[in-house]
């Protein structure tokens, strides 16, 4: 089954192929955009502002996968959704962390943004 990722999740994905974690915001208010937003796509006459990111926020909801969920996936592995200091959501992996040390409220940084992979994110402050 194939699912259209929409040009907005291919916008966000061309940023991060570059190297750059960008998200959308309102082009007159500056409220932040979900990605999944088509009012305001690069063909509307005021298309949305895309700004870089600092990559810190904070953990909303996890869950880990003790089984391998793909065949490139690690297990276990931990996927938050981790709500971003400008105010998005993401839902990404957390990395250089065990599952028991992860709750909701823990704040993370930006890990790893690479060409074709997945941003991932880890604790700011890793527990001891």
């Amino acid at each position: 089954m194939h699912v259209d990722p929409g040009a907005w999740s291919l916008r966000f994905l061309e940023f991060v192929d570059a190297g750059e974690l960008r998200l959308p915001f309102h082009p007159e208010t500056g409220a932040p955009l979900s990605l999944h937003d088509r009012r305001f796509d690069d063909h509307a006459a005021r298309p949305a502002e895309w700004r870089p990111a600092e990559g810190r926020g904070v953990v909303r909801s996890f869950v880990v996968f003790h089984r391998r969920y793909a065949a490139n996936a690690d297990a276990p592995a931990i996927l938050a959704t981790i709500e971003l200091t400008e105010g998005h959501r993401l839902v990404a992996p957390l990395v250089d962390i065990a599952s028991a040390d992860v709750s909701v409220g823990l704040a993370v940084t930006i890990a790893n943004i690479r060409p074709k992979g997945p941003v991932t994110f880890r604790a700011t402050h890793p527990p001891a």
